[in-house]
């Protein structure tokens, strides 16, 4: 092989290995460019946790108190690569090293390599918004918000307290439902329920293991937490966690009555709502005005109830405090003179079911059967 020849075997040879080489050098950072994952642990692996949240989203961030702790998991497939986690915000690693990972002298960045998973724990260190980022490909982070402390009760602003015909223990308003704010006599005996859902300014619940929520009633009423009960006392009590998320019952005794329930969750009012109960059926009062005078032969009164004069009884149910209430049913009338006797009544257009919101309850009379002409008298 001559001289010149062997130089161009080299030549090829040198081209040869640096093709190669380039081509190594193209392949690593497209393996790099894998799925990744980044977690924030379960919340049994944090401490100080005031709100959950949705930490992989900077709008639901994960909040947390000064001085908590939240695990970090990164975990990618390829046994070569590494991942570095870099914090952003007033928070740290903990350690310098980590299971999988080393941790940098700042302990604002650690390093994963080799593959696999690596747990990292950070602390908060002060107060503000931390987020978390992996140099991955895609890039992934995590968002945390550190407020002073989870311990600032109940946020009246963010908390819910209804009164309401069922126990209901998740009320989303704070407007009466207004059976529940007026209460008829009722046989079977009153009860309403006092709704509450309190929550601190963070969304969470604003009662923890040692807060203590007082329900006190005065009028006359009694009160109970534990809903299915039959009666209760001025005074309830309900501990614990529970305290924040209650269900309070309200009793009455058929007597008119007004009552104002005041509940405190440790020390503080979260809750005054008053309750009107009524009483039973004291007096029936013909109003003579809206009444029919005369009531025409023949003729059923029902088409124009509301009407004055129009073949009705019109009349209002009192207890014996002179609130005028619901009567239980339509009122019987006897006495009856003349062809009285022979009209028939029933419901009017004014329902007694609804004469609190009317005022008046009527009756329409229906004359259409009457042979007895002239004056007659009725009493209701």
């Amino acid at each position: 092989m001559s001289t010149k020849t062997l130089r161009k075997r080299i030549a090829l040879v040198a081209v040869a290995g640096l093709t190669a080489g380039l081509m190594t050098a193209v392949a690593v950072p497209t393996a790099n460019a894998r799925a990744t994952s980044i977690t924030a642990s379960a919340t049994a692996d944090a401490t100080g946790l005031c709100l959950a949240g949705t930490p992989t989203s900077a709008a639901t961030p994960r909040y947390f108190a000064v001085g908590g702790t939240q695990k970090i998991t990164m975990s990618h497939a390829l046994s070569y690569a590494t991942q570095t986690a870099t914090i952003s915000g007033p928070a740290k690693f903990t350690s310098g090293s980590l299971a999988n990972a080393t941790v940098a002298g700042d302990f604002k960045s650690a390093t994963a390599m080799d593959g696999g998973v690596a747990v990292l724990t950070m602390s908060f260190t002060g107060t503000g918004a931390v987020s978390v980022t992996v140099d991955e490909n895609p890039v992934l982070s995590l968002y945390f918000l550190v407020v002073a402390s989870c311990g600032s009760g109940a946020s009246l602003g963010d908390s819910f307290a209804q009164l309401n015909t069922s126990a209901s223990t998740a009320p989303t308003s704070s407007i009466d439902v207004s059976a529940a704010a007026k209460v008829n006599y009722t046989s079977a005996g009153q009860k309403v329920y006092l709704n509450i859902d309190l929550n601190d300014a963070w969304g969470g619940v604003a009662a923890g293991l040692s807060s203590t929520m007082i329900a006190t009633v005065t009028g006359g009423c009694t009160v109970n937490f534990t809903e299915t009960a039959s009666s209760g006392t001025t005074t309830a009590i309900s501990t614990g966690t529970g305290a924040a998320n209650d269900s309070l019952a309200i009793y009455g005794d058929n007597t008119p009555r007004t009552c104002t329930v005041t509940e405190t969750l440790d020390g503080t009012v979260v809750a005054t709502k008053t309750v009107r109960f009524y009483g039973d059926v004291a007096t029936l009062t013909v109003d003579t005005a809206s009444s029919s005078a005369i009531w025409a032969y023949g003729v059923d009164g029902t088409a124009s109830a509301t009407a004055v004069g129009a073949d009705a009884i019109v009349y209002v149910a009192k207890d014996s405090a002179g609130n005028v209430i619901n009567p239980s049913a339509v009122p019987t009338y006897v006495g009856l003179t003349g062809g009285f006797s022979q009209v028939t009544v029933g419901d009017g257009g004014y329902s007694y079911a609804a004469s609190t919101t009317n005022g008046v309850v009527s009756l329409d009379v229906n004359a259409t059967s009457v042979s007895v002409r002239g004056d007659g008298t009725y009493k209701l």
